[in-house]
């Protein structure tokens, strides 16, 4: 089977899965709602790039390839007991990567060596603990792996350097920013059309990342309202999915981020013009699967789910009350653009006790909803407004049905204290021209003015029981 039938065979079954599996919940009840595309973009060489250094072990026939770790500082006051608790990255900090000839060097000649060249004092190199000096020499027979050739640059890993931040993580997969930038690859989403040629129809534009106001600050939002809606299945080794800006990856081998499974290596030599031994090796590749195994597809949802404003729910561990968040007393970046996320200062009241009604997530639920396409316009007498709705949403609401509108920018979450307008009650719905006809018990001035196309919602109160779906669309109009 090739790899183009693997990838059909691996994309229908993972659809198939997300619309009929309750673990996949809301997107089995959204089943009806949601498009998928795919597209088989074979490149020369399958797999992704390992960019960092990896040392290596002959293993019988077949030999093995570990990620080197990268240089990390100590935190605090260097003292001998801190240094009896250094990990491998702190001594590559303070005396460098072994080389082939230190391996052979005895712990104590290279603490000598260490002392005559380092600014380390003497009673800390003393202190440094011989089983983790045996452990550095492990690391003195280093390679790197030979870059392959594929279409997107995709690659994990860092190229060797000093030292990354410690809260970095040199496993997320990424693309050569210097070959291929997603504003870039814009321009080949852009010409992507329905394999339906006989309509010749362009769909690509669903996924533009363009801004539509790129001179305001901050710009505009993107053009495509599903630009944050797009996944590359890669065949890779290793690496770490996480959600970017505008796309995330999804490796049908991930064993969900960890570094316990070594990198198989070819064992051909690679060799230099002209035929000079090469230091680079290159990756064993893994056959793709048939199917999407349990953890990759886990992780699929889980990052998807991202793109709908929903975010890690990781309060819980390894608590540290020190942590901006728990020091969270305004609107934040980091915690407002999702909905499932407030800081645990902002629902507590003055006398610092919890306080329900500040919970941000205390919206309305409904059973119908609608997306204003234009301004909602006024009556010349009485208090009736007709609102324009998407096509398909206005034949959902009946006479005497209570509806209120509802503000939220587009692709932000609903927050606190949400602008509503009072209570509608439906006079008419017109099915053919897509509008509603409500009316106010009292005349609201911003009825009109306010609630505008592309920024808000309408809504209708339903029982606590009923679920409430997340989504990014902007102007609802929804059934109490």
């Amino acid at each position: 089977m090739d790899d183009s039938t693997k990838f059909e065979s691996m994309t229908d079954n993972f659809v198939r899965n997300l619309a009929r599996e309750r673990k996949s919940r809301p997107y089995d009840l959204l089943s009806d709602s949601i498009n998928y595309w795919r597209l088989f973009e074979p490149s020369r060489e399958r797999g992704v790039t390992m960019a960092g250094e990896v040392f290596i072990f002959p293993t019988g026939s077949q030999t093995e390839a570990w990620p080197l770790e990268f240089p990390q500082e100590q935190t605090g006051a260097l003292t001998a007991a801190t240094v009896q608790a250094w990990k491998i990255k702190n001594l590559f900090f303070y005396v460098g990567l072994p080389t082939p000839a230190q391996v052979s060097t005895s712990n104590n000649d290279l603490r000598i060596q260490w002392k005559a060249i380092l600014s380390l004092a003497d009673n800390l190199i003393d202190n440094i603990p011989n089983n983790l000096i045996d452990t550095w020499k492990t690391r003195a027979n280093r390679r790197l792996f030979e870059e392959k050739d594929t279409l997107l640059g995709n690659f994990y890993g860092r190229k060797p350097q000093a030292g990354i931040a410690a809260t970095s993580d040199p496993d997320i997969f990424s693309r050569n920013e210097r070959r291929l930038t997603r504003t870039k690859l814009n321009d080949l989403i852009l010409s992507l059309k329905d394999q339906d040629t006989s309509n010749n129809n362009v769909i690509g534009n669903v996924w533009d990342i363009t801004s539509s106001a790129p001179a305001s600050t901050p710009p505009g939002p993107p053009l495509g309202k599903d630009w944050d809606l797009m996944v590359f299945i890669v065949n890779s080794d290793g690496g770490r999915e996480a959600n970017s800006t505008g796309y995330f990856y999804i490796n049908p081998h991930s064993n969900n981020g960890s570094t316990a499974t070594p990198i198989l290596l070819e064992n051909a030599t690679i060799n230099n013009t002209p035929n000079v031994a090469s230091r680079a090796v290159r990756q064993v590749v893994a056959e793709p699967p048939i199917h999407l195994p349990p953890t990759p597809t886990n992780i699929l949802i889980h990052e998807l789910t991202h793109s709908f404003t929903l975010g890690d729910e990781y309060g819980e561990i390894s608590v540290d009350t020190s942590h901006p968040f728990f020091n969270y007393t305004g609107l934040s970046d980091r915690v407002e653009k999702y909905a499932n996320l407030q800081a645990e200062r902002d629902v507590k009241n003055a006398a610092g006790n919890f306080d329900g009604s500040l919970v941000k997530w205390r919206w309305h639920r409904m059973t119908k909803a609608g997306v204003l396409t234009a301004a909602a316009t006024a009556a010349a007498t009485g208090n009736q407004f007709t609102i324009p709705l998407r096509p398909g949403q206005a034949g959902l609401f009946v006479a005497n049905d209570e509806v209120f509108l509802r503000l939220r920018e587009y692709g932000k979450p609903l927050i606190k204290n949400v602008l509503l307008s009072p209570k509608l009650t439906v006079v008419s719905s017109d099915a053919t021209a897509n509008t509603v006809t409500v009316s106010v018990i009292i005349r609201h001035p911003d009825t009109v003015a306010t609630f505008q196309p592309g920024r808000f919602y309408t809504n209708q109160k339903t029982p606590p029981s009923l679920s409430m779906p997340i989504t990014r669309f902007p102007n609802w109009f929804r059934k109490i």
